[in-house]
């Protein structure tokens, strides 16, 4: 290098040594640091391409993270619809059953109310009392339902044994028509009775019609069972209720239909 560098000097001898700014040293001097600069620029993109690499790196592991958390949230909101389906559907069905449940109630309310007047006298006092607090408009179905079973079950206890119950009845004298007895009732079930007065007098029977209940007295009792009626005989029956120590047979005439 020093021989060229000399050789160049002594082709142009008359170049002033004062104008360095193309000497050998002045371009060694550049050149090294062209060299050094690349040298910098070579590990500064080094670095940066080792930063950037990991920076991607995290960036994919952050994807897949993403991917994942997607695929789960799919499948939780896939699993939501399934169940948001599945509460819809027992919704409706639970709809459909109420909607039943409420007909079937509107026809046992009617039922109620056509069997309410066959009923015995003191069923049909303790089921108008019940039923002056069911209004269908205002109860729920399960509000229904409940005073609904509860008439039912008020009519299988009194259906279910033999009752004695003391009450009055319209006289059965004409010229009394507007005056009551008390008598002594014996009901079987609920679709037969008989009464009869303290002293015997009055006595008759009665039983559900599809008109209601109706009693008949004395002559008319015997005429509509076709048999005799004897007043002993219902009191007899009373007097066994009130004792049962005293228990006989006893006859006592019905009718079926």
């Amino acid at each position: 290098m020093k021989r060229l560098l000399w050789i160049f000097i002594a082709a142009f001898p008359f170049t002033t040594l004062a104008d360095t700014s193309n000497s050998p040293e002045k371009l060694m001097d550049d050149w090294l640091n062209l060299e050094i600069q690349k040298g910098q620029l070579q590990s500064s993109w080094s670095q940066r391409e080792q930063n950037l690499d990991q920076h991607l790196a995290l960036l994919e592991i952050e994807s897949e993270r993403l991917k994942e958390a997607l695929a789960r949230r799919t499948e939780i909101s896939g699993d939501v619809d399934e169940r948001r389906s599945m509460l819809l559907q027992q919704q409706e069905q639970l709809e459909q059953e109420q909607s039943n449940l409420k007909a079937q109630l509107e026809i046992a309310w009617r039922g109620v109310k056509s069997l309410h007047p066959r009923l015995p006298p003191p069923l049909h006092s303790e089921w108008q009392a019940q039923l002056d607090q069911i209004t269908p408009d205002v109860l729920n179905n399960s509000e229904m339902l409940e005073r609904l079973l509860a008439l039912f079950k008020m009519m299988e206890e009194f259906d279910g044994r033999i009752a004695l119950h003391r009450g009055v009845i319209p006289s059965p004298l004409p010229e009394q028509a507007d005056a009551v007895v008390l008598v002594n009732q014996i009901y079987l079930g609920a679709s037969q009775g008989w009464y009869v007065s303290d002293d015997g007098e009055t006595y008759g029977y009665g039983r559900a019609t599809p008109l209601g209940w109706k009693w008949w007295h004395g002559v008319e009792a015997e005429q509509e069972l076709g048999m005799a009626l004897k007043p002993e005989a219902i009191d007899q029956v009373r007097r066994i209720l009130e004792n049962p120590t005293t228990a006989d047979f006893v006859a006592l005439p019905v009718k079926i239909k």
